[in-house]
């Protein structure tokens, strides 16, 4: 006989597995970020063909998917009456929420003090 799963310990459990991956997409972001962060000029100096400037907007992106999807599914299972993970649930939604709150912040950050260098 087949046990019956319940699908919204799986959706608490997928909240805060969403909200870890964005932690460390955001993570990655501001590694590319500060790697080439210029203290004195208070800016962000990346080439214009390089890598970094892609990757870090793709974990940017990445962990506002990511926040969002766990937001989402630690909302939807956080009420329900059969979800005896509850706990669980509240803490992928409100780790998914700071995640995308971070994620913004880093975005605005590197968008508003990035410098991009053309090289001849």
């Amino acid at each position: 006989m087949a046990t019956k799963t319940n699908s919204y310990e799986k959706q608490a459990v997928l909240s805060v597995a969403a909200a870890s991956i964005g932690i460390l997409a955001v993570l990655g972001a501001l590694t590319l970020i500060l790697r080439s962060f210029k203290w004195t000029e208070f800016t962000v100096t990346m080439g214009a063909q390089g890598k970094a400037y892609p990757l870090t907007l793709g974990c940017i992106l990445l962990a506002c998917l990511a926040g969002g999807i766990g937001a989402l599914a630690g909302f939807v299972s956080a009420g329900q009456r059969r979800n005896s993970k509850s706990g669980v649930s509240w803490m992928g939604f409100f780790l998914s929420a700071g995640v995308i709150a971070l994620a913004l912040s880093t975005f605005l950050f590197f968008w508003f003090s990035k410098e991009i260098v053309q090289r001849a």
